[in-house]
């Protein structure tokens, strides 16, 4: 194989095997969205942990 990952999946028939793509789809977006939560969440952290910085450093002056 060409460095590619293949998975195999067994299903009933076919509803189950589209029943399981589909949830596994919806699983993969939560997590995007959840893993873009958690971004922005850091992401605001750090910035009010720098401007708490900035405001100690300016008063120190």
């Amino acid at each position: 194989m060409d460095d590619k990952f293949l998975l195999l999946f067994n299903a009933r028939n076919d509803i189950d095997r589209q029943k399981f793509v589909d949830d596994l789809k919806e699983s993969i977006l939560e997590m995007k969205e959840m893993d873009l939560q958690r971004i922005k969440q850091q992401s605001l952290i750090i910035k009010s942990s720098n401007s708490l910085l900035d405001l100690n450093q300016s008063q120190c002056k």
